[in-house]
Parts: C-alpha cells; structure tokens; sequence
C-alpha cells in the first residue's frame, strides 16, 4: 500500500500557503525547497541525503502538498519501508516518525497557520525553587510520542517511562519537543497525563514543535500538573547549597521563518529577561547546570551555533556553565570537553527520548564526541534503530555523578566492565576470578562504592515492595559485607578496594522463590552501579496467554511465518502449535528463547532469525533447542561477525553435535548466549533458496569447559536437559546488565 498524503492536511496547507504575503512566500520557499532537494534524492536516488541540521521532517513533504504534485516520490514510496539512513542518524522510510512519514505534514501546516501571529504571550516571572542537596534528576528530550506501538513491541517513549518510573527519580525534566506540533490534544495525552512524575515534581521545556503550535498548548500544560512547580513560566532555577539548574527557554525567540530550528535566548531586544535571569544566577558562583531544548553544538561538535555566544556571554569571563544537556538532536552523546577561556564546559545531547533513529555515521566517526548510542535496539519493526534512552543527575553534596540508561533500562554510559549473571548453584571455580596478591582491606583514604539492588519476577516486572528480600553481598576477596532482608531498590555502601575486591557477587532469596544472583558487579566510586535480578517461583509455571497463534501473528509476524511455514494448511499450522503449547510447554518456552535471542543479534546484515525459513516439527524438537532450514547465507554472515568478534568458532562441537559441519557461539554474555550449529550436508529447496538445516540453541556457560563440565556432563548424568526457566532468567539478567534490548519472549513465567 503505497502512502498518501491526507486530503484534509493538504487542503489546510494550500489555504494557509494561500493567506501568505508574496514577501512571506518568498522568505519560506528556499527551506522548503531545500527540504524537497533531500527528498528527491532519497526516494529517486535510493542513497541518503546530506545532513542539513536547518530543515527538518516537516519540510520533507510540504512541496509535494501545496503544489499537489506527488507523482515520483509520494506515488514511489509504499507504507512501512526504509529507504535509507542518513549521516545524522534520520531514517528516511515511511514509518511512524521517520522521515517522510506524511504525519510531519501536522506540524508544516500548524506552522504555517500560526507564522507571525496566534503565539502566546511570554511569561517573564520565572520561579527559583530550592531542593535538595542530595538528589536524582532524570532527564529525557524529545520524548512527546506517545504510545504509538503495541504491547508486545511497545514505542520507545514507553519504554523510557517505565524505566524512568523504576529508579524513582525525584524531579523529571522533559527538555522539550512534543510531536507532531505540540498541540492541545498532543500536549494534553502525551506530556501531561503520560510524562513519568518525580516524586519532588516534574519540569518541562519549551521546543520548536510547540512553537508549531503557537506554543498556547505547551503554556497551558505547564500551567498545571505535574509541572506546577514552573507557575506557567518556560525557564526556571532550581538550587542548593552547591549547585544551579537552569532551564532555558531556547524556542520563542528563534526565527519562526527557519521554523524555530535554531535555538536562540533573545532575538530583536525581546527576551532580554532570559538573559538577565541566567547573569544572575551564574552571579551566584556556585557550579551551574543549563538546560535547553537547542543544541549549542553542531550534532558532530565540529562547531558552536549561535546559542553559544548568548549563554557564554551571560558568564563573567572564563567562566561559563559547568554543565549543560540540550536535546533536539535525537542522539544521546557526550562530547568532549569544552572551553569558555578558561573554564571548562561538559556538553550532553539527550534528545534520543523516543524517536526512532539509525547509526549515525557522522558521529560515530568524529573527533569531538567521546561517546554516542549507536547499539542496535533489536527493533523487529524497524531493524535499523538504535537504543532510545534518558540521561540521570545524581548530585550529593558538590558531587555529581552523569549516568545514560537506555530504552531497556541498561547504563548506556559511562560503562564498566562486562558482568555476567550468577547462576543459583554455588559458584565454582570455573567461574571465579583468577587467585592472586591483592589487598583484602579496602583503603580508608578512597571513597565508596553504591550498588542498588533492584528485584524482578518472572514477569518482567518489579516484585512487590512488600516482599522483604534476603540479599548477600560478598566482596572479591570472598569477605561478606551483608546479609539482611532488605526490600527492592535497597542502595548500599560498600568498601572500594581499588582491585579485584570490587568484583561483587550478589545473591538474593525469598521464600517460595528460587534464589539468583548475579556476578562480578564492577564497583567503583566514579558510577554507582545498579544490579536488576529475577527471582522465579518455585511452582512457577509458562503463561503463554501473550503468546496465542492469532496473536503471534500481530506480535511477531516474522516468528509466526516461520513457524508456520510447511504446514499443508493455515488449520494444520494453528493445531500443531497448540498441541505443542498444550502437551510439550517446556519446548516451545525453548524456542520462544532462542528465536527472541537470535533476533537481537546483530549481524553485519539483519540478525540471524531473519536468515530461518521454517522450523523442522517432529521429535527433535526439545527443550534445548530446535532444528529448522535457514538461508545458508546465514552461514557467512556469522563467520564475519566471528571476525567482528561477536561470535566464536566452537572447537570440538562434532562431539556434542551429531552429523554437524560447523558451529559458533555467541561471545557477548558471560552465560546464556545462543550457538548456531550448521548442518550444511542436509538440505531442502524453499521458496527457491537451498535452505541448510541449522540446529541452534542456548548454553548456560559461554566457557567451554564450563560448558562442558557443568552442563553437558551432568545433564547427561541426570537425564535432565537444558532447563528454558534457568535460560529465561541467565539471559534476562545478562541482557540487562550489557545494556542490550531487554530479552522479552512473548511469554512469561508466573
């Protein structure tokens, strides 16, 4: 189905375009033109346009609209395709948010419609709030989507929420941007009654896309809760003993005929108060964090935009703000150091809150960025995302502590050292860290480490504040520091060592659930680490109610195609999965694993679930793993993440795989990664593709002796194999803690 562009939005933008002066017309036709330019060559050429950070979206379709000449590229572009992704990161397809979605036309027109005229007043009575000298701050830009995706692959906004929601925050800042074009409906469901609320208030700031709307909405919205604490103003001061924040209003008073797209304080001798305001509360001399929706770098940091001699200017000299996020930019990067003379000025873009975008390459490649989120999301809709995420302040005292976390809760940045999860058996020596010298006392003169412990059942969901969790805490030096029921989300102090002491092992147990841990959790004074845990049951069961046949059609299309490949019928396809459901549970927990697994790995080309063609359905099915047909250019995409280093070549796997002619495993986790075994000697034609049988599962150790000691051994002893309750737990853990997308089969155990 090709897109379109909807017949009453084109009708609105002709009469808007219509009421403009010839003088207007002619100051706002380049942008467009230049909009139209990059379009053009993405649809036409199939390559990605150059980046221009001066026109957005909106602009994308806006001459096709009012001059209705859609043929070549709206009339070429079906719904739900990419095309391509550009150098900042865009990915121009016709999805939800993406580039030449027709829904950015929303925004076009409602700027048109308010140009010069319909804007609300500005409110110059900001408020300086006085808070806590020990706080949490959570911080999160262009985050005003709303819930626009499903339960089974919920929008990245939603995911951002919850997170946020976990770690209890005590002020949230929304740094602006609520989409299409801020509007009553917009700023009313998605900011108002869905923004996730600090426990000590909430904050927002103005934007260009509520600018599109005359900004009325936005003013009303923060004329209200959650947001009272501003008093309808759109900057504000937040304070204590050591530090100021300060939210600036960088969008009314940017050129409305660039369509606000460069951030700006001031502009014609208005706004004049903003910049008083902040030459008072630097003034102050305590260290200062400024916020704004506009970015005061370009995206790559390779130069300073006008908003950046406006804030500096504001400082006496070699002085500026010790901090300052901006978001817009839908990136999450941290840049190196910057200057103001002599006063060092630490940069952040946080606006990745929720729209979808792909690597960009301009970033990844620069010499002015020390980190951006370019991870793969795993996204099954859209391939080419990354992870979305937030950023957290955590201020105690004249100490700060800066921590990204991603869509899935996991710390994006700064990151320390890979942790795996710990089994419930007693740890042995296979997993332990190698015996050395080192010291056994911490150093009184270092500081502490904090490590909160955050507890999850089987449902993926925070277990109940009630439940009272024994938690034990032992050191690398194998000295315990705790051992008391303390309730989830207990932080703890514990000694720094400076050495493998400050690899901890954390095992936590309640009655009427299997105990778990996790281990080593790095721990160092600089990050406060956070250790999520799942804790199952004892007489814990699979609930597939999530995981239906009608269902899973709507929830994982590509699974459901597979699966239900080679059945002679739609009716025969449906009845052999509910005979599995219903008589071999174990089994198809196994293959929900395996499958989720495999499509989060992230393969030089698509993830290894996309390769499957169908499943082989007759006794080898187990609940260990599962044998099917596969693209055997799956075989070379996995020798060249080999070479990448996500994968490894398994020696010896004739011995655990019969009839096999090659196998790899997955490197990333410490437990839990997914095997591939290739069985190239058998194959079978599918829709013209000589498919190969390929045999994967997940090992609970990513060491081969581990493996083979712990794991093959003793199952073969017992009789018992791979357990897929122990697999769903080792990989949601491992998963959180790599800060990969969060391992979400489309079933849970309760």
């Amino acid at each position: 189905m090709q897109i379109y562009i909807p017949p009453t939005t084109a009708s609105r933008i002709r009469a808007a375009w219509e009421k403009l002066s010839p003088e207007q017309r002619s100051r706002i036709m380049p942008l467009i033109q230049r909009g139209h330019q990059k379009t053009l060559i993405a649809t036409r050429e199939r390559v990605a346009p150059p980046v221009d950070e001066m026109t957005g979206p909106s602009l994308n379709l806006a001459l096709s609209a009012i001059t209705g000449a859609t043929a070549g590229i709206v009339d070429t572009l079906d719904a739900g395709i990419v095309v391509t992704v550009d150098g900042g990161g865009e990915i121009w397809g016709t999805g939800k948010y993406e580039a030449l979605d027709p829904g950015w036309l929303e925004a076009f027109v409602l700027w048109l419609e308010n140009l010069s005229e319909n804007k609300h007043p500005f409110n110059s009575s900001p408020v300086v709030t006085t808070i806590d000298d020990t706080l949490q701050i959570a911080i999160a830009g262009d985050w005003g989507t709303g819930d626009w995706r499903t339960s089974a692959n919920p929008s990245p906004s939603t995911k951002v929420c919850k997170q946020i929601a976990i770690l209890q925050p005590n002020l949230t800042i929304h740094l602006g941007d609520v989409y299409y074009a801020g509007s009553d409906d917009e700023e009313t469901h998605i900011l108002v009654k869905s923004w996730p609320r600090g426990s000590a208030g909430s904050l927002a700031l103005n934007s260009n896309h509520e600018m599109y709307s005359g900004c009325g909405p936005y003013f009303d919205a923060i004329g209200g809760a959650p947001f009272l604490m501003q008093k309808q103003c759109s900057y504000f001061a937040l304070e204590n003993k050591n530090w100021v924040i300060v939210g600036l209003d960088s969008a009314y008073f940017a050129d409305e005929y660039g369509m606000y797209r460069e951030g700006s304080l001031s502009r014609d001798g208005k706004g004049v108060e903003q910049l008083d305001f902040l030459r008072a509360q630097a003034a102050k001399k305590k260290k200062l964090i400024l916020l704004t929706h506009h970015n005061g770098l370009a995206e790559d940091g390779s130069s300073q935009m006008a908003i950046w001699s406006q804030v500096m200017g504001a400082f006496p000299k070699d002085a500026g703000p010790a901090y300052w996020y901006w978001g817009h930019m839908h990136a999450g990067v941290w840049y190196n150091v910057q200057s103001n003379g002599a006063a060092a000025v630490n940069c952040r873009c946080c606006g990745h809150g929720a729209l979808p975008c792909g690597q960009a390459h301009n970033l990844s490649k620069s010499t002015n960025i020390v980190w951006n989120e370019d991870r793969c999301a795993g996204d099954p809709d859209i391939p080419q995302r990354v992870l979305n995420g937030f950023a957290v302040i955590s201020l105690d005292g004249p100490k700060i502590t800066e921590t990204f976390y991603d869509e899935d809760g996991g710390v994006a940045y700064p990151r320390t050292a890979a942790t795996r999860p710990a089994l419930s058996a007693p740890l042995s020596s296979v997993v332990r860290a190698a015996a050395f010298e080192q010291k056994s006392q911490p150093d009184s003169a270092l500081a502490e480490s904090r490590l909160t412990v955050r507890i999850f059942d089987g449902t993926r969901q925070p277990i109940s504040p009630d439940v009272r969790i024994l938690m034990t805490i032992t050191d690398g030096n194998e000295n315990q520091r705790y051992r008391d029921y303390r309730p989830s989300g207990t932080s703890f102090q514990l000694p720094f060592f400076d050495n493998l002491g400050d690899n901890y092992t954390v095992i936590a147990f309640t009655d009427r659930y299997s105990q778990a841990g996790f281990t080593p959790i790095k721990c160092s004074p600089d990050v406060p680490q956070t250790v999520d845990i799942m804790l199952l049951p004892k007489d814990a069961g699979f609930r597939f109610a999530g995981a239906q046949w009608d269902k899973l059609a709507f929830s994982q299309p590509l699974l459901y195609s597979i699966l239900a490949h080679g059945a002679a019928n739609p009716g025969a396809a449906a009845d052999r999965y509910a005979e599995l459901m219903d008589t071999r549970a174990p089994v198809l927990a196994c293959l929900f694993n395996i499958a989720t697994a495999m499509s989060s790995i992230a393969l030089p080309v698509g993830n290894p679930l996309q390769y499957f063609k169908e499943v082989i359905w007759d006794n080898t099915m187990a609940q260990d793993r599962f044998y099917g047909w596969a693209d055997p250019a799956l075989y070379d995409q996995v020798r060249m993440a080999a070479a990448q280093g996500t994968f490894s070549r398994e020696a010896g796997f004739a011995a655990f795989h019969s009839g096999a002619t090659d196998s790899y495993k997955q490197i990333q986790f410490g437990e839990a990664n997914v095997q591939l075994t290739f069985h190239a000697n058998d194959t079978k034609l599918i829709d013209g593709v000589n498919c190969v049988k390929m045999e994967p599962d997940i090992d609970y150790y990513k060491d081969l002796a581990a493996h083979t000691l712990l794991e093959v051994i003793t199952n073969g002893l017992s009789g018992n194999l791979t357990d897929p309750r122990q697999v769903y737990v080792l990989r949601w853990i491992a998963g959180r803690h790599a800060g990969v997308p969060e391992f979400n089969p489309p079933y849970v155990i309760g």
